[in-house]
């Protein structure tokens, strides 16, 4: 018998003005009411300023202000699209709360037993090992700035509760199989864009994994490394697509990587300049991007005359504003067929890839 509790409880938030008011943030949403306030609200001809009979309209004023206004439209699309998330986020852990609440009470009722008395049952007792103990230490010793032995409770009480909140969903997921829950609510998702950027992998895949990175970026390389072994691993399951987001503030050569990328892309060899970009993410100057060009087999010819004209620079500031449009404030920023993985292990990837592929039949 299927367990309708998410239909029960979201009808309630939808009689909310509140919830009525944060679902009208998606993308069409928002679009329509800048559109609206873009006709409707300014007369691009008021005199703002008069010098001596020189008068300086709301136009000339925008147009001479125009860098710094879109700037500001980015981190406004920025917040609407995290704001987006949050919101979805909130939604989806208040409705696992409430599955999971149901749940439980359920199974307690037909085991003639209490709640609490369930739990512990289930959940049993953790003693984390030594081994353990030392791994969160050493990952952590430079902020904790004490001894192992000053933070060995702290440690073991994380290690504890962490043990009994992965025991505790895999009970409920048992539980979740067993009674046939009908969850309908989807993971958070943006609409992103696949098509015309450097990808590899089957057309017709169907999980697609866009990440915005940063040659320049030493997580970017780290990330690159576990991208390429689970390419491997999901061979013509999962299509990569790579967007550029260069971190120009901190990494003075990652605007022309990513420029020397997409020349490389116009002769058919984005990914070999991409590996060869990040095997020596320290040498990105003009010279190097130059010997990387005749290291791979590129029309030196046509690729100098790329990187001089600097012919993809605006598709690189494309690529930037539509990776902050969809929340991407640093890199690398990893979305799975529009979900956002975020500070992503490779197990993480692995895990979110297994579960849409799970979703649309195992294809």
């Amino acid at each position: 018998m299927s367990v309708t509790v998410r239909q029960r409880h979201l009808n309630r938030l939808a009689a909310s003005s509140l919830f009525v008011i944060f679902l009208c943030m998606s993308t069409s949403c928002a679009r329509a009411e800048r559109s609206s306030q873009a006709s409707g609200g300014e007369n691009e001809n008021e005199v703002v300023a008069v010098i001596r009979g020189k008068e300086i309209t709301r136009k000339a004023l925008k147009e001479k202000a125009q860098t710094v206004l879109e700037a500001l439209d980015q981190e406004r699309l920025a917040f609407e699209a995290e704001q987006r998330r949050k919101l979805h986020e909130a939604l989806r852990g208040q409705l696992d709360k409430l599955i999971s609440e149901e749940l439980i009470a359920l199974e307690a009722k037909s085991r003639d037993m209490g709640q609490e008395e369930l739990i512990a049952a289930e959940v049993k007792d953790f003693q984390p090992s030594e081994e353990e103990i030392d791994q969160i230490y050493e990952i952590n010793k430079g902020r904790l700035r004490v001894s192992k032995e000053q933070a060995r409770q702290q440690i073991v009480d994380f290690l504890v509760e962490r043990k009994r909140e992965e025991r505790r969903k895999e009970f409920v997921d048992g539980l979740r199989a067993k009674y046939e829950v009908d969850d309908r609510m989807d993971h958070f998702r943006y609409e992103i864009a696949a098509d015309g950027h450097p990808q590899i992998g089957m057309e017709d895949a169907s999980v697609v994994l866009v990440e915005w990175s940063d040659f320049e970026c030493p997580f970017c390389t780290r990330m690159n490394d576990s991208l390429t072994t689970l390419m491997t691993k999901y061979e013509g399951k999962v299509r990569r697509v790579f967007r550029q987001f260069p971190l120009r503030s901190i990494h003075p050569n990652a605007q022309g990587a990513a420029e020397a990328s997409l020349c490389a892309d116009e002769q058919g060899k984005f990914w070999d300049m991409h590996a060869r970009l990040f095997e020596q993410p320290r040498e990105l100057g003009p010279d190097a991007l130059r010997l990387k060009g005749e290291e791979i087999g590129l029309d030196m010819k046509e690729f100098e005359s790329c990187l001089g004209s600097r012919r993809f620079s605006d598709q690189v500031q494309k690529d930037l504003e539509e990776g902050r449009a969809v929340g991407v404030s640093g890199t690398p920023a990893l979305y799975i067929n529009g979900r956002p993985v975020r500070a992503a292990t490779p197990e993480q990837i692995s895990e979110v890839i297994e579960e849409e592929l799970k979703r649309q039949g195992g294809r």
